[in-house]
């Protein structure tokens, strides 16, 4: 009876231990695996001040990045315009337009644009640099359509490009976000 005892407070012990250990076990790098990165960047103040937790919420212009079908809900000709300097040169921009076709139809365009600017070209040989430079850009062009189908249920869809460049190697692709 006692030797059972031990085993289990040992296992449950052991499990606790697990549990309260960090998940950095899980925790795997996707740098330099992953493209288009530049898109899971929130858009407007009101969805990033809430660690990204907007998508139902999303009733404005940056719905077009949060969820197109809360465009829907823009009653009137909408422009938006974001502009975030980071470190080290890096520039995330945002410009959208939200169209109201009807009652319950919005049409969006919007442009996100993600710069990086000049960076010295190095090699093994020449750490502090060969005097070359390159630059790197993301962007991503969209075309957003909403319906409000009732004043619980809406539609959204947006049909996006999406291009990538760094240096002298670039990449494009289409996209498709429904919500």
């Amino acid at each position: 009876m006692i030797e059972n005892r031990s085993i289990s407070l040992l296992v449950i012990g052991g499990l606790l231990l697990l549990c309260l250990a960090p998940n950095s076990y899980a925790v795997k790098s996707r740098a330099g695996t992953v493209s288009a990165n530049f898109l899971e960047i929130g858009m407007g103040s009101a969805g990033t001040a809430m660690g990204d937790a907007y998508v139902s919420l999303a009733d404005d212009i940056s719905s077009m990045y949060w969820n197109p079908a809360g465009l829907s809900r823009v009653g009137r000709l909408s422009v938006t315009f974001s502009h975030t300097d980071w470190i080290s040169d890096v520039a995330h921009q945002f410009v959208g337009v939200g169209i109201p076709l009807g009652e319950s139809d919005v049409l969006g365009f919007g442009l996100t644009y993600l710069s990086i600017g000049d960076m010295k070209v190095t090699t093994w040989e020449q750490t502090q640099g060969t005097g070359e430079t390159f630059s790197a850009y993301d962007a991503a062009i969209g075309m957003t359509y909403s319906r409000s189908l009732s004043d619980r249920f809406r539609l959204g869809v947006q049909l996006k490009y999406v291009a990538e460049s760094i240096s002298r190697s670039s990449a494009s692709a289409i996209a498709v976000d429904v919500g």
